[in-house]
């Protein structure tokens, strides 16, 4: 979590920005909103959603809330759309939404959080995505999406930008995210449904003469897709997982894998073909 202030004049604009996502992309673009907006002189401070979880009232307590997100299949974790549902009322606040795309294909994301804002009662005034490194395992082990320089500092510079922008956030007017096309509608619903991820998509299977126990996979899955039962320290993956296999980046020993060959090259052939 980053908290600071800027020059406090007695009516400095009063900024939270919340970002989910346990990879560091999304924190890293949050900070630098943050940034500018402290470069004009709003009090701004940035902290993951899983802590504010905990601290619900912060929300309370500002003028502008800004919410970003990672985009799995086209949209946001289940974590973020539970978190921004379940916001006490925005009336009278203004709001922002940002995504962080390691495919440059936000989807339905950035439609869903501003629409989720408004129906909080919030006055959304902003709505953007920003390029980072791509994180689904099967594309990143091809070379397919952002490189791993990903957040550049083109893409820090923007996000710094769009912080200045947004901590004039008294004088900026509501807008309407535009709605996406059908086909990515389309596409996004066929991504969201259950049966068919786990038909064409690969999940995760742990190797477990590999484990070691050590549990940075429970710590790093934000939705806790990973847990141990009955008293196993072995983790099991729960009905939980949404198969955006980032834990098999966490694993120090490679006990995690995808369980399907055949779905890791149907899933590659998913992007290629610009359904994914």
């Amino acid at each position: 979590m980053k908290v600071a202030s800027g020059s406090n004049n007695g009516s400095a604009v009063r900024a939270l920005v919340a970002y989910g996502g346990n990879r560091g992309t999304t924190a890293k673009i949050a900070d630098n909103i943050v940034q500018g907006m402290l470069q004009e002189g709003a009090e701004a401070s940035s902290i993951p959603l899983s802590l504010l979880r905990m601290v619900p009232s912060r929300v309370n307590e500002v003028d502008i809330l800004g919410i970003g997100s990672p985009v799995y299949f086209l949209r946001e974790p289940p974590d973020v759309t539970e978190f921004v549902s379940n916001l006490p009322s925005l009336e009278g606040r203004k709001a922002f939404a940002f995504c962080t795309c390691g495919m440059d294909r936000p989807g339905e994301t950035l439609y869903r959080l501003g629409s989720m804002l408004q129906a909080r009662g919030a006055e959304l005034v902003g709505a953007t995505r920003f390029r980072t490194a791509m994180s689904y395992f099967p594309y990143r082990k091809r070379g397919l999406g952002n490189s791993d320089t990903f957040p550049d500092e083109t893409q820090l510079a923007a996000a710094r930008e769009f912080g200045a922008r947004m901590a004039g956030a008294s004088a900026l007017t509501p807008i309407e995210v535009a709605p996406v096309s059908r086909s990515v509608q389309w596409k996004a619903r066929l991504l969201a449904n259950r049966r068919f991820r786990k038909t064409f998509f690969p999940s995760v299977k742990l190797v477990t003469t590999s484990c070691t126990d050590y549990g940075s996979c429970l710590s790093r899955c934000a939705i806790e897709a990973l847990a141990r039962r009955d008293g196993n320290e072995i983790p099991e993956v729960t009905s939980s997982c949404i198969q955006c296999l980032e834990c098999i980046t966490y694993c120090p020993r490679a006990a995690i894998v995808p369980d399907s060959a055949f779905k890791e090259w149907l899933s590659t052939l998913s992007y290629r073909l610009g359904i994914h």
